[in-house]
């Protein structure tokens, strides 16, 4: 039996696999569910991380966010439990509400120094303006 699923539009630069179950058994990995947003790359083409991209990809351990990025959607990461870090370029100017969200291991988050509307702060992220974003 084929699953599909749809991580997010081709046009967005994400992987889209729809047979799961064959990917699985090909690639002899372990736990099935999920663990298809391990391979979610994203290309350079990428401006934007929509509302719940990667939401439920509890098997999503890292994920680089390329330099080109300038808004991270609602929930984009939210329960992606295996998350552990994130890096944030320094051309995203938009982070929605609850993008972390439920992310229990992400222990760290760093922001490009040159980012204008984002900073960490005693470990937090902060926007520019004061307000928090996110905390372990």
């Amino acid at each position: 039996m084929s699953t599909r699923v749809f991580l997010t539009g081709c046009r967005k630069g994400f992987l889209l696999v729809q047979d799961v179950q064959s990917y699985i058994r090909k690639a002899n990995l372990v736990k099935p569910f999920w663990l298809i947003c391990v391979i979610g790359l994203l290309s350079n083409s990428v401006t934007s991380i929509d509302d719940f991209a990667f939401e439920f990809c509890v098997s999503l351990a890292s994920i680089t966010i390329p330099n080109n990025v300038t808004s991270i959607g609602l929930a984009a990461f939210g329960q992606c439990v295996s998350l552990t870090g994130i890096s944030i370029p320094s051309r995203v100017t938009i982070i929605r509400d609850m993008a972390f969200i439920g992310c229990s291991s992400l222990t760290s988050i760093t922001v490009d120094v040159s980012n204008n509307h984002y900073e960490i702060v005693n470990g937090e992220l902060h926007a520019k303006d004061g307000m928090v974003i996110w905390k372990p």
